[in-house]
């Protein structure tokens, strides 16, 4: 008697969860504007959802992540000076699912010349941006350059760049912006800071003379408030001079 055995063999196919990532090195100019990308962190997943999270940096707030595409911008403007530093580096935390990639951020920063600034001394211009008025509106922006449009939310708080901001950063906004305590013919002499930190309080900048520099357009101008609501409606005025 001849018994036969018939054997069946079935392949099972098992999805297996990979993710993959890329370093990223990027060189941008010295004082690069917040807001703008510099570089998207390069990572695929056969399966899973991606975020990334900027887990440490060489310098707290130098730059910032979108959690959802990996797109890396600047932060603190200030940071970003050739003459201070050459390079920052981060690490950035990628994940999708349980699996989780590290990717090595380097950011070199080129040198800029500096002494050639454009200084504005001319004719006195005034913007005042009324009660409540749509910081969205271009009327209610001091549109100075392309770069560089300052307006005030209505929320209270500072002055930011709408340009480049939906609503002021109590750190560094406006954007693209550094001020300093006092007038243009002591400009080589002057210490220049973000806003908040140049002034110390907003609602006692009144009456003082300031010089506003516009980072990436390295234009100088000298500007003094003649009102800073301290309600929760916006309401703010200067005097700035022009081209």
């Amino acid at each position: 008697m001849c018994f036969t055995l018939a054997c069946t063999s079935e392949s099972v196919e098992i999805d297996e969860k990979v993710l993959t990532v890329e370093d990223l090195t990027v060189t941008i100019n010295e004082n690069f504007p917040p807001g703008i990308v510099i570089g998207t962190i390069q990572a695929s997943s056969t399966l899973d959802s991606i975020t990334y999270e900027i887990i440490t940096q060489d310098f707290t707030d130098a730059l910032t992540i979108n959690e959802a595409t990996g797109e890396l911008m600047v932060l603190n403007q200030a940071l970003f000076d050739f003459e201070a530093r050459q390079k920052i580096s981060a690490i950035v935390k990628v994940t999708a699912g349980e699996q989780e990639e590290d990717v090595q951020v380097t950011i070199n920063i080129n040198d800029v010349d500096e002494t050639n600034r454009v200084i504005w001394k001319g004719v006195v211009l005034t913007f005042t941006k009324q009660v409540n008025a749509d910081p969205t509106q271009a009327t209610n922006q001091d549109r100075i350059t392309d770069n560089v449009w300052i307006t005030r939310g209505n929320e209270g708080g500072q002055l930011y760049n709408a340009k480049l901001e939906s609503k002021a950063n109590k750190t560094f906004s406006p954007f693209d912006t550094e001020w300093a305590i006092g007038t243009l013919d002591n400009i080589d002499n002057l210490a220049f800071k973000p806003f908040r930190e140049a002034v110390t309080k907003p609602k006692e900048v009144v009456g003082k003379d300031l010089v506003l520099h516009l980072i990436n357009d390295n234009i100088y101008l000298g500007v003094k408030f003649t009102k800073w609501s301290a309600f929760k409606d916006g309401e703010f005025s200067y005097e700035r001079t022009t081209q």
